[in-house]
């Protein structure tokens, strides 16, 4: 997620804080001219974050004037403490459930993500899955890319940003070696460390399935 320019982050707290207001408002906060604010309301407009949700007439002299407000999608943009509490619900399941459940659980989770995969309906040849898989995982902050192995034995997955690290549980490295597996239709082999630079981890490709029993 890309981080928002200073007034446009600006505008949407103000919305955020009064729920809606008008240009002139805003304007009026910020010690902006009106046509500033405009320029950076359609920007958040065409991005989503951003919609009109009315006229405001104020029954005097004057154009009415629309009023503005915060979209749902905004709220990605402001700090929400998930990791500590994702942490927490795993030291409960821990405490509670045997290694087994808790994988599980996590095979379903990856099976719920899995459903929104319908890029790969259309993908041809593991290439084609590949290209898709690394797409699908970029779109979701892993940033992936794919390359052929030396060899011609199969091909390298590499992943250079991991969303779960600042949680170091190894049970998200599970649930994302079933993940990408299942999409491949391959079984996978994790890289060791060290194996490629500048990369958080990675995986080994067969290129035929069955090619490592």
């Amino acid at each position: 997620m890309a981080e928002l320019q200073k007034t446009r982050r600006q505008i949407l707290e103000l919305l955020k804080l009064n729920g809606k207001a008008t240009v002139n408002d805003l304007a009026g906060d910020l010690g902006l001219a009106p046509v500033s604010v405009r320029h950076h309301l359609g920007i958040l407009i065409r991005e989503g974050l951003v919609s009109s949700s009315g006229i405001l007439n104020s029954g005097g002299v004057g154009r009415p004037q629309v009023l503005y407000e915060a979209t749902p999608e905004a709220g990605r943009y402001f700090s929400a403490d998930y990791e500590k509490l994702i942490r927490y619900l795993l030291e409960e399941l821990k405490e509670r459930l045997t290694e087994d459940q808790i994988e599980s659980i996590l095979r379903n989770v990856a099976g719920r993500i899995l459903e929104e995969a319908s890029d790969f309906q259309g993908a041809d040849g593991i290439e084609g899955r590949l290209e898709a898989t690394a797409k699908f995982l970029s779109e979701r902050g892993y940033l992936a890319r794919w390359e052929k192995s030396g060899d011609g034995a199969g091909y390298y997955l590499l992943v250079h940003n991991c969303p779960y690290s600042a949680l170091s549980d190894a049970g998200f490295c599970y649930m994302d070696r079933w993940l990408i597996s299942s999409i491949l239709q391959r079984k996978i082999e994790p890289l060791s460390p060290g194996t490629r630079r500048a990369i958080t981890c990675g995986y080994f490709v067969p290129a035929h399935p069955g090619d490592m029993g």
